[in-house]
């Protein structure tokens, strides 16, 4: 019964262990508490000037369409909105990438590059942004 044991707890740390890896590589956007843009992240705003409502984001996302502004920053327009197509502004506060907002999906289109350390309105993509890439 011992090595039944010992192999059904392998077995889930194994199955914990890829879910895990999973989760981290698809899971681009992080739900916010907090009423800022904490250092590291991305964040799209729903208004201009980093106001509004915005959403946190760690990684490439080809396609905001099921991604939602989750977290109320001056105030809380645009909460449970689609980011796709209404973002008016985006802060970055990662240290070492910076971030391109897409007019298409896919990174297609006209753009906003939005550099480290900034917050910078979205002349290019004002409400019609559709992916974000990280890049040096």
């Amino acid at each position: 019964m011992r090595g039944a044991k010992k192999r059904a707890r392998g077995l889930l740390l194994a199955a914990l262990a890829t879910a895990s890896l999973t989760a981290g590589t698809v899971a681009a956007a992080a739900p916010a508490s907090a009423d800022s843009c904490i250092n590291g992240w991305f964040c799209l705003y729903y208004n201009s000037n980093g106001g509004g409502a915005f959403v946190r984001i760690g990684g490439n996302i080809p396609n905001l369409t099921n991604i939602t502004f989750n977290a109320c920053g001056t105030n809380c327009n645009g909460i449970g909105e689609s980011v796709w197509n209404n973002a008016g502004s985006a802060r970055n506060t990662n240290d070492f990438y910076a971030a391109t907002v897409f007019y298409r999906f896919n990174y297609l289109g006209a753009s906003d590059f939005v550099p480290t350390n900034t917050l910078s309105n979205l002349p290019s993509t004002r409400n019609e942004d559709a992916s974000v890439l990280f890049g040096p």
